[in-house]
C-alpha cells in the first residue's frame, strides 16, 4: 500500500510541478506577447486532471 501511495504522491507532484511551469512560462509570455492559455483555465484543467 506504502508503495501505490508513494507513486500516486510522485504522479501529482509530476502534474503539479507542470501546473507550475505553465504557470510561469503564461506569466514570462504575459511581458512579450500574448499567453497562450490564461492561468485560470491551466488551473482548471489541473483540477479536473486530479478529479
Amino acid at each position: 500500500m506504502s508503495g501505490s501511495k508513494l507513486f500516486l504522491l510522485l504522479y501529482n507532484n509530476k502534474i503539479m510541478s507542470r501546473l507550475c511551469n505553465r504557470l510561469i512560462a503564461v506569466k514570462q509570455n504575459k511581458k512579450g506577447g500574448n499567453p497562450t492559455f490564461p492561468p485560470s483555465k491551466v488551473t482548471f484543467i489541473g483540477l479536473r486532471l486530479h478529479l
